[in-house]
């Protein structure tokens, strides 16, 4: 008699699970998940904008402290403002590292790039460097809003070490358009371009990121070679 309940116990839990399946599949649970897409940003190119001469390296140290962001912008998930009371967050396209961290990555780099100098590096240092100069950050925005543009709100300062005072205050602002470039039409395919991929889209916005980060990037150097060089 036990035997034969525990036969249909048995037979009911596959039953059940058989079911469950059915429904998974049904609502889209048990096919292929989406992948998940991480981006980085990217640092800005070696040559001077607009064609100038490059400036001579300078001998001297730069320290970079974290770079502050808002909470809402603190996670891994990409942010996109598509009314001005509200933000999404992008569950597949993500950072590859914490924003805050890999900002301050992609300023030190840039800096490195544009003042341009070898002593740059991260704040707090692992052990003692003599810094001529520190640059603290905070960025007050950094996504794309909801005119499609991406836009980075700075203040940031530029601490001179050698004389214990502010050399450079100020508050930047700059908006960079989303510019997405759609793949072109296979061979035999309509010739009309398709809608871009969200990939497509993310990409472009994470270039645009890195365009107004190297902006930004531009006017702290100017900061730092200006006070570094004056009364040579």
């Amino acid at each position: 008699m036990h035997a034969k309940l525990h036969r249909i116990a048995l037979f009911a839990l596959g039953c059940s699970l058989l079911v469950l399946g059915g429904c998974a599949d049904m609502l889209g649970f048990g096919g292929e998940s989406a992948p998940l897409h991480h981006y980085v940003l990217s640092p800005v190119s070696a040559g001077p904008a607009g064609g100038a001469a490059a400036p001579e390296k300078l001998d001297i140290t730069v320290g970079v402290g974290l770079v502050n962001v808002p909470e809402y912008l603190e996670n891994r998930m990409i942010v996109t403002r598509p009314t001005p009371n509200t933000v999404d967050l992008a569950e597949l396209h993500n950072w590859a590292a914490p924003l805050s961290e890999h900002v301050t990555a992609m300023l030190a780099e840039n800096l490195w790039i544009l003042i341009p100098t070898d002593g740059v590096a991260r704040m707090p240092l692992s052990r003692a460097v003599p810094i001529d100069f520190e640059v603290r950050t905070r960025l007050e925005k950094f996504e794309r809003d909801e005119t499609g543009d991406v836009v980075l709100w700075a203040r940031w300062v530029v601490f001179d070490e050698r004389t214990r005072k502010v050399s450079a205050i100020k508050s930047s602002r700059f908006r960079v358009p989303v510019v997405v470039e759609i793949s072109s039409p296979a061979e035999g395919e309509d010739a009309e371009p398709d809608e871009p991929e969200e990939t497509e889209v993310y990409e472009a916005i994470v270039a645009a990121m890195s365009q107004a980060l190297g902006e930004l990037s531009r006017e702290i150097a100017d900061a730092v070679r200006t006070a570094a060089t004056q009364g040579r």
